[in-house]
């Protein structure tokens, strides 16, 4: 199937908690193993608690602050970074968004288990953007 990621295993840095729990819960769904990522034990246990509530295979992995990758996110999802900023700013910030309401944790799934899929095989060097239609709007 286009979509199904059942025998590979994905590695999400960041993944015990926001959008890097989602992404590892998308993951999960599509039939990977997943092996969530992060620098505090305690979220990392959370983490795998709630992948195996939700049926997905995974491992945890502590690793040091000097870890590092660049992720590009021109949206503001609700997640502990972002709330504040999104409180503070709520009406200008809508305003933006053509679809009137801040995107939900669980919409990073889709693009994500795209990515990871066959279905984007032929893409390469593209952003893709899930913002709401912030840079569009």
């Amino acid at each position: 199937m286009l979509f199904d990621l059942t025998g590979q295993v994905a590695i999400v840095k960041g993944g015990s908690r926001g959008l890097g729990l989602e992404s590892a819960l998308g993951l999960g769904e599509a039939g990977a193993r997943v092996v969530v990522t992060g620098r505090r034990t305690e979220w990392l246990e959370q983490a795998s608690r709630t992948l195996a509530e939700a049926g997905v295979e995974s491992a945890r992995a502590h690793h040091q602050r000097h870890l590092r990758a660049r992720t590009d996110r021109v949206a503001f999802f609700p997640t502990r970074l972002a709330q504040h900023t999104m409180d503070e700013h709520e009406e200008a910030l809508l305003d933006r968004l053509p679809i009137g309401r801040f995107p939900e944790l669980w919409e990073i799934r889709g693009v994500v288990v795209f990515l990871a899929s066959r279905a984007s095989s032929c893409i390469t060097g593209q952003v893709i953007a899930v913002d709401g239609g912030m840079v569009s709007g």
